[in-house]
Parts: structure tokens; sequence; C-alpha cells
């Protein structure tokens, strides 16, 4: 296998695991499953942020520095949810991850 095929699989895993977790997102109704899909959530989100940033050569730091800000609104949700222990801050907060997952996912795709 060469160098773009293997680039290929990692982007259709990365598209597949966004997608499938957006799904989850959308359709469980469960609050403690909902938790646990938006941690995953933000969490895959930094990791896409972190692909994103290291995937710039050294000297495009406004590339960099936007796959970071991307992921930190994940970080940011995950903060807010953890501190505002309501429905609808776990509600606001499972949107800003998931944003911040395509957003990443669609940088990565274009950068």
């Amino acid at each position: 296998m060469n160098a773009l095929g293997a680039i290929l699989i990692l982007f259709i895993g990365i598209s597949l695991i966004t997608v499938i977790t957006l799904l989850l997102n959308i359709v469980i109704k469960d609050e403690g499953r909902q938790k646990l899909v938006f941690y995953f959530t933000a969490a895959w989100s930094m990791v896409i942020a972190w692909l994103n940033a290291g995937a710039q050569p050294s000297n495009f730091i406004a590339q960099q520095v936007t796959a970071w800000a991307i992921g930190g609104v994940a970080a940011a949700a995950l903060i807010y949810q953890l501190y505002s222990r309501t429905s609808a801050s776990l509600k606001f907060a499972r949107i800003a991850a998931c944003t911040s997952m395509v957003a990443g996912a669609v940088y990565l795709y274009l950068a």
C-alpha cells in the first residue's frame, strides 16, 4: 500500500467515526448515554484539532491557530457542561461539540 492509500483509509475512518458520533448525538435520548456520547464527541473533536494542527507546516501559523480554535470550542463546551449541570447546558454543549467536530473534520479535508 502506498502513502496515498493509507491517507485515504485514515480519512474514511475519520469520516465514519464523525458521522456515527453525530448520529448518536441526535438519536440517543437517555441523558446518561447522552453525556457519555458528548464526552466522546468533545474528545474526538480535540483529536481532530490535534491532527489538523499537526498536519500543517510549521510556518502556517494562522492555519494551526484556526485548527486549535476549532478544537477549543469543544474544550469550552466540555468545561461549560461540567460546571453547569442542567439539561439545557448539556444540550448547548452537545451542539457546540458537534459543531466543533464537524467543522474540524471539514477543515481537515480542506486544508
